[in-house]
């Protein structure tokens, strides 16, 4: 018996024609079926790309359009103050407002509008807001002090707490709190997870994180009581002893004092002043200050 060596070659078997043929036929109709589906994802990837630009191209336009509309509706409220048009501007700054959310310059120019109408409460209420979103603004501090005396109201001299509200917000103080609790778990899990984590950077961020609370939230502590802060609108606002029409009236409001809202009930709102006295005001006539 003879056997094959590694080095002996084997000769291959021979097709007969018609096998070629089918052979050849089967490679045809195979190479057909991978170029129709290459052309096939091509036209699907043109369409997702066509229809992915039509989408962002759209979405472009419409914010064009949205801030088009908005610099139209802001310069037309700034063209009728200027025209001594005093309530359409602040129409018009209402509007943008309504549209796009609160914003500083807004706020003033709505406020600088009320106040030439002789509406010192609704400028307050927004000199107020203004000042809110950005504290450090002279200007706005300066208009809403003077207001407040044209209105005949208390003018504040700068309480601590109004301080504490130049430095942060009360929404600022609250997110700092979440990422020092954030930052103190992450140190934590990671010393857990790694046995080599220096102990002086866990106990530094620790302390860190802590004093960091503690900071923020004797801030927040200080200024919660400024998240009732309200404004008179009505001048002819009256305070009565119970929440009902027939309630015997306790004194007036002027228009512009800022009071503390505490609770509702029906169409009344519970007030208190810096003087400690309180009653029940229309809640029409008030409005808080908090955005």
């Amino acid at each position: 018996m003879n056997f094959a060596t590694p080095y002996d070659c084997v000769m291959p078997k021979r097709l007969t024609l018609e096998q070629r043929i089918r052979k050849l036929a089967r490679r045809y109709r195979a190479q057909q079926r991978r170029e129709a589906a290459k052309a096939s994802r091509d036209r699907s990837s043109q369409r997702r790309t066509a229809s992915w630009a039509s989408t962002i191209g759209l979405a472009v336009l419409m914010q064009f359009a949205l801030c088009s509309a908005t610099a139209s509706t802001f310069e037309t409220a700034n063209a009728d103050f200027v025209a001594g048009r005093f309530a359409d501007a602040a129409h018009g700054f209402e509007r943008v407002i309504a549209e796009h959310g609160y914003s500083a310059p807004v706020l003033f120019n709505l406020g600088n509008a009320w106040m030439k109408t002789g509406q010192p409460g609704r400028a307050i209420l927004n000199y107020e807001r203004a000042w809110r979103l950005a504290p450090d603004d002279a200007a706005i501090r300066a208009n809403l002090n003077l207001a407040r005396q044209k209105a005949g109201v208390a003018v504040n001299k700068n309480p601590f707490r109004e301080k504490v509200a130049r430095v942060s917000s009360f929404d600022t103080l609250a997110w700092a709190i979440v990422w020092a609790a954030v930052l103190l778990f992450a140190v934590v899990v990671t010393s857990r997870l790694l046995p080599s984590f220096p102990r002086v950077v866990k106990r530094g961020v620790v302390v860190m994180a802590a004093f960091g609370v503690f900071v923020a939230g004797a801030g927040m502590a200080l200024q919660w009581p400024e998240r009732d802060r309200a404004v008179v609108l009505d001048s002819n606002a009256t305070v009565q002893i119970a929440p009902a029409d027939a309630a015997g009236i306790l004194f007036n409001l002027p228009e512009g004092e800022t009071v503390r809202a505490i609770k509702s009930h029906n169409s009344y709102t519970l007030i208190r002043l810096r003087d400690g006295r309180s009653g029940w005001v229309k809640s029409s006539a008030v409005e808080r200050v908090c955005l």
